[in-house]
């Protein structure tokens, strides 16, 4: 199977919509402080800033913000740590 070859928009080229969706999604307004806290899978998907940011959103509700779970945050972190190495996930 071939690779899919995606343009992206990596922090320190990005401006207007792109580079506003990076700031409000990490909270940083410098693109070397927005680097370290996006991962690819993320950039990867830059040129939908819209789309962007709903997996984020999604992906912080469900890791950071499940108000439900009795679990510490160490757990949780530990529980996507594994999950992410069953499925062979490098992020």
């Amino acid at each position: 199977m071939g690779i899919a070859w995606v343009r992206t928009v990596e922090p320190h080229e990005a401006e207007g919509e792109i580079l506003r969706a990076y700031q409000e999604m990490t909270g940083e307004q410098e693109p070397s402080e927005i680097r370290k806290r996006i991962r690819k899978n993320f950039i990867a998907m830059s040129i939908r800033p819209h789309q962007m940011q709903a997996l984020w959103e999604l992906a912080h509700t469900v890791s950071f913000r499940n108000h439900d779970s009795t679990l510490p945050k160490s757990e949780h972190d530990m529980i996507d740590t594994v999950v992410s190495a069953a499925n062979r996930c490098r992020y």
